[in-house]
Parts: C-alpha cells; sequence; structure tokens
C-alpha cells in the first residue's frame, strides 16, 4: 500500500550488567511496525507482542537460550515476505509472513494484520 514494514529485533537483556528478568517468550524476539510511506517518521501501526519469538526446539536450545533474532529479509511480492533469522545462536531460519492491511480511508493499527508462516 506504498507504506514501509519495519521488522526489528526486540532484546530484554537490560541493563547488561544486572538485567532483569526475561519475559516468557524470551531473550530475542521480532517486533515489527508499519511506517508512513510518505513520512517515515509517522508510525501507523507497532506490535504489542512479538511476531515471532523462541518456540521451536533449535530457538529454545542452544548457545544463547530463548533467542530468534532477525537478520534479513526478501520480498517475494504481493505483501509477502521471506525472513531469516538466527535460533538460539546456534542455527539459520527461514520463515515466511505477509502483510495484510484493510482497506480504508484512515488506518489505525488495526488495520494490519501480519500472518506468519513457519514448518
Amino acid at each position: 500500500d506504498g507504506n514501509w514494514l519495519l521488522l526489528y529485533n526486540v532484546d530484554n537483556l537490560w541493563p547488561v550488567s544486572h538485567p532483569k528478568p526475561l519475559p516468557a517468550f524470551g531473550r530475542c524476539a521480532l517486533g515489527w511496525a508499519i511506517l508512513d510511506g510518505k513520512n517515515i517518521t509517522n508510525v501507523l501501526a507497532r506490535a504489542e507482542a512479538p511476531l515471532v519469538h523462541a518456540l521451536l526446539p533449535w530457538e529454545l536450545k542452544g548457545s544463547t537460550d530463548k533467542v530468534v533474532y532477525t537478520d534479513g529479509i526478501r520480498s517475494e511480492g504481493n505483501n509477502t515476505f521471506v525472513v531469516y533469522a538466527g535460533g538460539a545462536d546456534t542455527v539459520v531460519e527461514a520463515f515466511r509472513i505477509q502483510v495484510q492491511t484493510k482497506p480504508q480511508r484512515s488506518r489505525t493499527s488495526n488495520d494490519y494484520a501480519i500472518l506468519v508462516e513457519r514448518e
């Protein structure tokens, strides 16, 4: 729709010297936001919870447990993307996401949904 998908890593090891207890989803996870294509300082939508977090065996246990850390993204067209990520700082994995929008004149964060396809 002309807007920008921003994927970012949520790292909950903070402060590093005396970190707070990790949330249930683990240390690192994938967050997202939709930025206005005409003014990228305008955030149209933002995830309230991680889009992807450690669930699979290779994400839960490894060099760093409970980690999914996004490393890259490739567009497949039609608002579909392949996301490349590290799992538990041990493996590299890929999964597909699709951004869906509702056609409306004024958009709110409820106007966007991102579906995740993981094997």
